[in-house]
């Protein structure tokens, strides 16, 4: 993926979006797979 890519992706999805969705587990940042797939709605479930 090239660096343009990458920041038109940014773009797209808002930081919020994604950041409200992150959670610490014994010290380790982990994103769930459902809200992985309801953020990104190209990612095969």
């Amino acid at each position: 993926m090239e660096k343009n890519e990458r920041t038109i992706m940014t773009d797209i999805i808002p930081v919020e979006s994604i950041a409200s969705r992150i959670y610490l587990i014994r010290g380790v940042k982990v994103m769930l797979d459902r809200d992985l797939a309801e953020t990104l709605p190209w990612v095969a479930g």
